[in-house]
């Protein structure tokens, strides 16, 4: 009997559905597979897809980058008016154009959440005032007087991503101009008041930006959707004024990804005030070797001295506007079309400065830089400043820039303001990189140059003391990790230890000091094992008279 009911409760498990449980179990590892195997595939096409718009995104911007350098220089010769009329209309509209492809591909990566935000420091009243000087033309033009209030207060050295808030303000002025016919556009920069004395600490900070105008003003039931993707007040708008209404939706998400939010006040025919608020990091002091040259464009009237200059890139327009416009300048150009070209001319020559487009076949930017930073390429100086140039502009190009060891970044369409301020800034300032011009003005006779440093701080001795302070807590336990990463064999991280100390140098005055630091970055990314052996000990040494002199400061 007991034989019977097994038997039948056998048969009852495997009929019960009409199923086998092995083959159930089957088609569930099937099913997983083929699961696995439709991910992998749409992983694979979104990368593709990704790769594909970057280099559509490459591309487009590179010939309308062309076309804008190519009639400015038609611009900058002799023209009748009834030409340079036209010229400027084509300048214009490529302008145009190529803000709008932006604005199109910056709302692609939202939608994807592809949209990335930079942490570098940045000079807060520097961006405001460069942005200012933007837009304060276009406003004379129109007959709108442009007014813009930083409060004092605001720090003047955050960490955050500049680019994009410059952008988000940009688009707001942008607006602004638009719709506004005659009176006044007001930008302010505060802290935010409700927050004052919670959230804001020596850390962090929290701002309040508003972009007021006396325009036509936005019907209070349209307002709601005016920070939805392609939203316009109303058709006519569009007509009249053009544009996509994509400004205010990116303006937005950026805003939010900065941990912030954003509003609008407006009176149909009285004008609108937008609002809104991020947050960002407070900076002691500067540490990214990289340069932005959005921050220097204050040096671009400085006069240059004849440079020998490389140009590599395999676009012919883009060579030709950049070699015409260094060439402009009293520089000599010698252009090569690929990294392999340009290693070639360099084992031939020396060259003061370099601009290698990142994305060039055969050899990229990228592996050109490495290649020339590496030392394994003979009779090339590793130490000549290069300057990385593309049509894009990603957060990833800009990591990889900085890690081939890349001293600056353009984006194009390329800026002359932009040109003159890097080459014043790498070839002929303060922070001259190794091998650049025929200079032989060296820093050994100064241990630390208090008075140029007190002008980097605005003559505000008390933030320049707090600096040297913090070179004395931080200092000493940056030397001890290099002198464990030398000893340690561990190259890379020594490089980039001395990079760091060589910027907080920088920032207090300690001249020779950051001279050293430079010479082990270079010596260190190079595995040049007896430089390091000699420069190791003189580190030391100078390391001890700068701690002398920082000691006596408050005394």
């Amino acid at each position: 009997m007991n034989n019977i009911q097994t038997e039948n409760v056998k048969l009852n498990v495997e009929t019960a559905g009409g199923q086998n449980p092995s083959s159930t179990l089957s088609n569930s590892v099937e099913n997983q597979v083929v699961l696995a195997e439709e991910l992998s595939r749409t992983k694979r096409l979104e990368k593709r897809k990704t790769e594909i718009m970057s280099s559509f995104a490459h591309e487009a911007r590179n010939q309308i980058s062309g076309i804008i350098g190519l009639s400015e220089i038609i611009l900058s010769n002799n023209l009748t008016d009834a030409v340079r009329d036209n010229v400027k209309l084509i300048n214009s509209a490529s302008e145009s154009l190529l803000s709008l492809l932006n604005e199109v591909l910056d709302a692609a990566k939202i939608e994807a959440g592809k949209l990335e935000l930079e942490c570098v420091e940045f000079n807060m009243w520097k961006v405001m005032e460069n942005l200012i000087k933007i837009y304060e033309l276009r406003a004379k033009i129109k007959g709108v007087r442009l007014l813009c209030y930083v409060a004092s207060e605001v720090p003047e050295v955050l960490y955050g991503d500049p680019s994009r808030f410059r952008q988000a303000i940009g688009n707001l002025l942008s607006n602004a101009l638009k719709f506004t016919e005659k009176g006044e556009i007001v930008v302010k920069v505060g802290l935010n008041e409700k927050l004052r004395g919670g959230v804001h600490s020596q850390d962090n900070v929290e701002l309040m930006i508003s972009v007021s105008d006396t325009g036509i003003g936005i019907p209070i039931e349209k307002q709601p959707l005016l920070f939805d993707e392609f939203a316009q007040a109303d058709s006519s708008v569009s007509r009249k004024f053009g544009g996509t209404g994509l400004g205010l939706f990116i303006t937005k998400s950026i805003v939010e990804m900065m941990a912030g939010k954003i509003w609008l006040e407006s009176v149909p025919g009285i004008g609108s005030r937008f609002n809104f608020t991020v947050c960002f990091k407070v900076a002691e002091f500067e540490r990214s070797p990289f340069l932005d040259p959005a921050d220097m464009v204050a040096n671009s009237g400085k006069k240059q001295s004849a440079r020998r200059i490389l140009v590599a890139d395999d676009n012919l327009v883009n060579r030709i506007i950049l070699a015409d416009a260094l060439t402009e300048l009293g520089h000599s150009v010698v252009c090569a079309s690929n990294g392999r070209e340009a290693l070639d001319m360099l084992t031939a020559r020396s060259y003061d400065l370099i601009f290698l487009d990142i994305q060039m076949p055969f050899m990229d930017g990228f592996e050109t830089a490495s290649a020339i930073r590496s030392g394994g390429v003979s009779r090339i100086n590793i130490k000549v400043p290069i300057v990385g140039v593309t049509a894009r502009a990603m957060k990833s190009d800009r990591e990889r820039c900085v890690e081939a060891g890349m001293n600056a970044f353009l984006t194009k369409p390329l800026k002359i303001t932009e040109i003159m301020s890097l080459i014043n800034y790498l070839c002929e300032g303060d922070e001259r990189a190794a091998g650049c011009g025929n200079s032989k003005k060296t820093a050994e006779s100064v241990v630390i140059d208090i008075e140029k440093s007190l002008v980097r701080f605005g003559n505000n001795e008390e933030r320049y003391y707090m600096a040297c302070d913090s070179f004395k807590k931080s200092a000493p336990e940056m030397i001890k990790n290099m002198i464990l990463e030398y000893g340690a064999a561990e190259y890379n991280a020594l490089a980039h230890t001395a990079r760091d100390l060589k910027t907080f140098a920088r920032t207090i005055g300690a001249e020779t000091l950051k001279e050293v630091l430079l010479h082990i970055e270079f010596a260190a990314g190079s595995v040049n094992e007896r430089e390091l052996g000699t420069l190791m000990p003189k580190l030391g040494r100078e390391f001890k008279r700068v701690e002398t002199v920082l000691s006596g400061l408050n005394k």
